[in-house]
């Protein structure tokens, strides 16, 4: 618990959405699962769930008990061993000997500092994996939230045109408009109906899809509070300046802190290899004895005992792990390269992301203030002067579609935008969206 707790520190300075709400830290699910029923899940508590509950991060963190168990191997030392000889009754002769290997050259410590480097490994890899559940996270999160607002707006679309035909039904028993006309609109319920469908679908998926990342039955009900980009208001946040990104891309991306461990580790190999070029002494310590009789009868008889000691070291001439110092070298100069390159592939990350995510924040803006509104006053114009009389059904239906097509280019838009946002995050390596969130509240 005190790791996950700890990666859960990864995600902090996230906030709600619209409203910030306490972040969950009950330990008992079922409390967990009634109290997000019972109401809208922010995006942080969203990703305190994630990191609690992912199974994939679990598993993963099932690794560092089996790093640390490395340290437990590392400190242990060469057993000795006994031997004794026990010959026939004729022979007088008999040892009892144990013998102890010292092993020179810091081969224990360096063994131990190995151990250790690779469980800060381990927990790079862990913090680079709850980085990714993160991303998964938000991506499923902002993927629910459109689809819900998407299914909003067709059924908007649906009520509408129910209007235009309940309109036409009228004019037409007011002999004001044809059968045509009545048939038109009705055809315009029936294709609204249709559209609803796929949208449904695609909630249902998308509801699907957050479940299973945060561990919970597929068909589990979740509800969320949508991102305030989906309330058509003007936000005040904006992506911070591309050289503000750079610098921080190469100081928080979890890659750099997983190279410096594995930098680390292969650093620690290689003292470990060098250490191989002082042997491994065995003492050997005991005591021998003689029976003295002239019968060669052991039972009975008189001993002499002496003490024995012997003192076994080999000689590193042809093996002194010079294959095992130059695989940890190489191995050292690699990720040295990798590092390097790492440096190029982010700046690059950032770049690509930061151009997309810039460019449909604008588009959102100039849809925000601009298209969205007035196709809202140009929809209910025309239905007010398609009701009065004013305008044919030609140009009450052209009026509803042109509308449509915004709102839904507006949330098409919004999906970019949210997907850049969680992209250059990754890149970033840093919550992004969480301190725009906060920025856009204020």
């Amino acid at each position: 618990m005190v790791l996950v707790l700890s990666l859960c520190s990864i995600w902090s300075g996230a906030a709600a959405i619209e409203n910030l709400h306490p972040v969950m830290t009950e330990s008992d699910p079922q409390s967990n699962a009634s109290r997000q029923t019972n109401s809208k899940m922010t995006l942080d508590q969203t990703l305190e769930e994630a990191c609690l509950a992912n199974p994939s991060l679990k598993l993963i963190e099932a690794q560092r008990p089996v790093a640390e168990a490395g340290i437990v191997q590392a400190k242990i030392r060469v057993n000795p061993f006994y031997q004794g000889e026990f010959a026939p009754a004729e022979n007088t002769y008999r040892f009892y000997m144990i013998t102890a290997t010292t092993q020179l050259g810091l081969k224990r410590q360096r063994r131990i500092e190995v151990a250790k480097g690779l469980i800060d490994s381990t927990n790079a890899t862990i913090r680079t994996m709850a980085w990714k559940i993160r991303q998964d996270t938000e991506s499923a999160y902002f993927e629910l939230a459109i689809a819900q607002q998407t299914l909003q707006v067709m059924e908007d679309y649906l009520e509408t045109t129910k209007r235009l035909s309940a309109t036409t039904q009228k004019r037409r028993e007011a002999r004001d408009a044809s059968g045509l006309e009545v048939l038109r609109a009705e055809a315009a319920v029936a294709d609204a109906k249709a559209q609803v469908v796929p949208v449904e679908v695609r909630v249902q998926q998308a509801m699907r899809q957050l479940n299973l990342i945060l561990g919970r039955p597929p068909e589990n009900p979740i509800e969320i509070m949508p991102p305030a980009f989906l309330s058509l208001r003007k936000s005040s946040a904006r992506i911070p300046p591309f050289t503000t990104l750079i610098s921080q891309a190469e100081k928080y991306r979890p890659e750099f802190r997983q190279n410096d461990a594995d930098l680390s580790v292969q650093a620690s190999r290689i003292k470990l290899a060098r250490s191989f070029w002082w042997p491994d002494v065995q003492t050997t310590m005991g005591m021998s004895s003689v029976a003295q009789n002239a019968n060669n009868d052991w039972f009975g008889s008189r001993l002499l005992n002496k003490p024995a000691w012997m003192l076994t070291m080999p000689i590193p001439i042809n093996d002194h792990g010079q294959g095992i110092l130059a695989t940890a070298i190489a191995a050292y100069r690699q990720l040295q390269q990798q590092r390097i390159a790492l440096v190029n592939q982010v700046r690059q990350e950032v770049n690509l992301t930061y151009s997309s995510a810039y460019a449909t924040e604008q588009q959102m803006d100039i849809l925000v203030n601009e298209s969205l509104p007035k196709q809202a006053r140009i929809l209910s114009m025309s239905e007010i002067g398609y009701k009065n009389g004013v305008l044919d059904l030609t140009a009450a239906i052209t009026a509803q579609q042109s509308a449509l097509a915004t709102r839904i280019n507006f949330l098409q838009t919004a999906t970019s935008y949210f997907q850049a946002l969680v992209q250059l995050e990754r890149a970033v390596g840093r919550p992004i969206i969480s301190e725009m969130v906060q920025q856009g509240g204020k």
